[in-house]
């Protein structure tokens, strides 16, 4: 027997796995880089956690470091997948794939990049939803609807209630 869909939006947060500029400690941002050979094995292993979950729908980051976790994801569990670029990390302009000790002004803002984000979440119509994304937009939908700061690792998979 199934369950019955839930009253209040059930997403299952996911950030990307291991990408190459998680190594370097460089700023990623919109460059679109290549995961790591752990990176690629840690995606079997979430499949297996997410599997024999009721979802409508998955939603995931154009990027690949997103998106290759995602597509897999969306083929095993024959779920639709919805790829958008409003789910990407905060654009870093000229910092992007590099070490800065500061945001340079090129950078997308704080405040339009949190409500990029935000703007998104509250627009899902669907109940029972994965949401494939990066470190910094995972912050910020806890922050506005849990009201708690966390730390992400990548690969990492958090259940939020909205």
């Amino acid at each position: 027997m199934k369950n019955k869909k839930p009253k209040k939006k059930k997403i299952i947060l996911i950030r990307h796995t291991e990408a190459i500029h998680n190594l370097k400690d460089v700023l990623g941002g919109w460059k679109d880089t290549e995961l790591t050979e752990r990176g690629k094995e840690r995606i079997k292993k979430i499949i297996k956690r997410i599997e024999g979950k009721e979802l409508d729908v998955i939603y995931t980051s154009d990027l690949k470091r997103c998106y290759l976790l995602a597509d897999k994801l969306s083929k095993k569990l024959n779920c639709p997948l919805i790829v958008s670029s409003e789910l990407r990390e905060r654009s870093y302009g000229s910092a992007e794939g590099k070490r800065v000790s500061k945001i340079p002004k090129d950078a997308e803002s704080f405040e339009d990049f949190e409500k990029r984000i935000i703007d998104f979440i509250k627009n899902i119509k669907f109940k029972r939803v994965v949401l494939i994304t990066h470190g910094g937009p995972i912050r910020s939908i806890i922050k506005k609807f849990k009201g708690e700061e966390i730390v992400t690792k990548t690969g990492e998979i958090i259940n939020i209630f909205i």
